[in-house]
């Protein structure tokens, strides 16, 4: 039996690692909530990053990397921690559905130390590789990456008293705001169309349009960028936002789609929407806004909108954009009720791309998926002479409240390629269609490109054959899987790392305080000798305080 001695050092040790926090150690910090403060360092010779979370609660704190695409909860690699009276605790977890997250197999994220203070903020300090090696894990590399994080009011991890999410640049080199610099800017003009105190009807679905005509402009200008004003008390409330751009023929071109986790749009230095007196140039501007009065609230007045920021500096191409899969949501077979999946895949045929896509091919900076609430799983590929050349897009784990515009690196489409546009859908209890209500289903897939092609209206997929300037398709498809071309989504889906991959956990690192910090935490022989000096200082500073704390208990 363990005797008083032993008890004491035992609850001595423990009381040594529920170390006073110092922020110091760290050279990246970001406030992302009143209530919640992130902290970082990247060690990018040694490979690791250590972590500090910090949330005004005196129960659990909680950080995931994100579902890359979506920035959701579902795809998300998670690790919690909290304090109690036996110590500093913490969990690596990770997430397939809104549902609890579940504990890893390897136990990746390592403790370094934690506190609860007087004024009712819990901090947890963790390390972890950059690089991962389990499929419940995902790297963190360079460039803007998606977080979400949360905190509880006790020590029983489960319901969220607040979780939000965001994105970070944890090497430093990204900002939040893309467009923070237009801005500042004296010589970037911009003007805004708001929803001009607009009430929002005890509707559960509306869609409202407001426009503003600037055909009275004296000279073309070329948009740069774009941003979402949202009313703060009505932002639950405001679902998502499409503005349209048309000229004096009344063609109609989708500028930008905004949805709750989308980032302002910067426009590439190459290319810009233009604007002005030019023949066929943009004329008049109109914004589509979906409200999800859910509670059928009555006499809510809403200003919300988007922001445009421009400049009579003309960029070298005129941009536009491309409407793939089911634009004009013509699909006519619904999602049966059941209990597993339906998938539908949707064509802009190598017809229409030889119509549609100048010579010399087009460059795609921007893609967005959309689907609605039962949607599952999206992706797209772009086909080359028959055989699939590269995928365009993806989301592995879709949430209907985390969309956003992926930035592609320059993808080039050619004439005569193909793009097939994928959605798979969770079956309910009842049959869900497909049409414009939140309750109702969407496929489509919007792709931003220059130069502009003559084809302005850029509609290409699902509907009744029309080869002419309006939209391009191949009669209604056989869009139901399966019998169709690329596989059904499970078969490449992954968790971070491909499915066909072997791993082995890269050690046995306990939640257990005492464990964690004084048994397994030893370095392998593959570590680099600057990774076990620094980890030497580490231990070395630990157990000094240990023995401090074990001679003052004694």
């Amino acid at each position: 039996p363990m005797s008083n001695k032993h008890l004491i050092l035992l609850i001595c040790a423990i009381s040594a690692l529920v170390l006073a926090f110092d922020d110091s150690h760290y050279d990246h910090s970001e406030t992302l909530a009143d209530d919640y403060k992130l902290y970082w360092k990247v060690f990018e010779n040694e490979g690791h990053i250590d972590l500090a979370m910090s949330a005004k609660t005196t129960g659990w704190v909680g950080f995931g990397i994100a579902e890359p695409t979506s920035g959701s909860m579902p795809g998300a690699d998670i690790v919690v921690g909290f304090v109690d009276d036996e110590g500093v605790h913490v969990d690596d977890k990770y997430s397939v559905a809104k549902q609890t997250p579940i504990s890893d197999d390897c136990q990746n994220w390592e403790l370094v130390s934690g506190e609860e203070t007087s004024d009712g903020w819990t901090t947890i300090e963790v390390s972890r590789s950059l690089e991962v090696t389990d499929k419940q894990d995902r790297s963190i590399p360079p460039g803007l990456v998606r977080i979400i994080y949360a905190y509880g009011n006790s020590d029983n991890f489960g319901y969220h008293s607040f979780r939000k999410s965001g994105a970070v640049g944890f090497y430093g080199e990204y900002t939040l705001d893309p467009i923070a610099d237009f801005k500042e800017d004296e010589s970037m003009l911009q003007f805004e169309i708001l929803n001009d105190n607009y009430e929002i009807p005890a509707d559960v679905t509306t869609y409202e349009t407001f426009g503003i005509n600037v055909s009275g402009l004296k000279e073309d200008v070329h948009v740069y960028g774009m941003e979402a004003v949202i009313q703060p008390e009505n932002a639950a409330l405001v679902h998502h936002f499409v503005l349209h751009g048309y000229n004096e023929f009344e063609d109609d071109m989708v500028l930008w789609a905004w949805a709750p986790g989308v980032q302002s749009l910067r426009m590439p230095d190459e290319a810009g929407f233009r604007v002005g007196p030019t023949t066929g140039a943009i004329k008049y501007f109109s914004m589509e806004t979906h409200y999800d009065n859910r509670d059928q609230t009555t006499g809510i007045l809403d200003n919300s909108g988007i922001r445009i920021f421009y400049s009579n500096t003309l960029k070298q191409f005129d941009a536009g954009v491309l409407q793939l899969g089911d634009p004009a949501v013509a699909t006519g077979v619904p999602v049966e009720k059941g209990d597993d999946f339906k998938s539908f895949e949707y064509f802009c045929t190598e017809d229409c791309t030889q119509l549609m896509i100048p010579e010399g091919g087009i460059t795609v900076f921007q893609d967005m998926l959309h689907m609605h609430e039962i949607g599952s799983q999206v992706w797209s590929y772009l086909y080359r002479n028959g055989e699939r050349y590269l995928q365009i897009n993806r989301i592995d784990f879709w949430d209907f409240a985390y969309q956003q515009q992926t930035p592609i690196d320059n993808i080039k489409i050619l004439p005569g390629d193909r793009i097939n546009t994928h959605c798979r859908f969770a079956r309910q209890s009842e049959d869900v269609v497909f049409g414009t209500a939140s309750t109702e289903e969407m496929c489509i897939e919007y792709i931003s490109y220059y130069p502009l092609s003559n084809y302005t209206n850029g509609l290409c997929g699902n509907g009744a054959s029309d080869m002419s300037l309006t939209y391009c398709a191949n009669d209604f498809q056989n869009v139901e899987q399966p019998g169709v071309v690329d596989p059904d989504g499970d078969e490449d889906k992954s968790f971070g790392v491909d499915n066909d991959s072997t791993f082995e956990c890269a050690s046995e690192i306990q939640t257990d305080i005492l464990s964690t910090n004084f048994v397994s935490d030893q370095n392998t022989e593959a570590d680099s000798e600057a990774d076990s000096e620094e980890t030497s200082q580490t231990q070395l500073f630990q157990v000094l305080l240990f023995l401090l704390a074990c001679c003052v208990c004694l």
